[in-house]
């Protein structure tokens, strides 16, 4: 079987909500949600700054049910562009599933004082993110960030380290 039938199939099996192929080094579990409202915890980090990087983001109902993650190695970068990254996948995912309300929590301080205008993007490879992400917020009927603990972060930074831990495996296992 090609790689074109085996997606294709692969596809057919898992049913139309899942969108294909993945990124390399990416990760996705997601359903539908009839509901219009829903929380998104996003994350992102590096080993090293810069160093190999990732992001997870998860998004949930008004009931706290998971209805999608996602996460995906980033090569080697900052953790800012980790932490933006996570952000605008998570809303993308968030926008894709028909969220017009969206609560999004976020343990970085700086992405979030950035997002209300209180500070300022300075570094010119953060701008064109932080472009994208508040234009993303804007397609919202209502959007909300607030920055919480990394400890209420937890799922999020789960998958990003799941990731960079999957990613080191697979380098240690090829020798790269």
């Amino acid at each position: 079987m090609s790689d074109s039938e085996t997606l294709l199939h692969a596809a057919e099996v898992l049913g139309s909500g899942w969108d294909l192929p993945l990124p390399q080094g990416a990760s996705r579990r997601s359903r539908k949600v009839d509901d219009v409202k829903a929380t998104l915890f996003a994350d992102g980090g590096s080993r090293g700054n810069p160093g190999p990087a990732a992001y997870g983001a998860v998004l949930y109902d008004e009931d706290g049910v998971v209805i999608h993650e996602a996460s995906a190695y980033l090569g080697t970068s900052t953790n800012n562009v980790a932490e933006w990254s996570g952000l605008i996948a998570g809303l993308e995912a968030a926008l894709e599933r028909g969220i017009d309300e969206i609560e999004v929590r976020l343990d970085s301080e700086l992405v979030v004082r950035q997002l209300s205008g209180a500070y300022r993007v300075k570094q010119a490879h953060l701008q064109p993110l932080h472009a994208k992400a508040k234009s993303l917020l804007r397609r919202f009927a209502q959007a909300h960030v607030a920055h919480v603990r990394r400890a209420e972060n937890k799922d999020a930074d789960a998958l990003v380290n799941q990731t960079l831990d999957a990613h080191a495996d697979d380098r240690r296992q090829t020798g790269a």
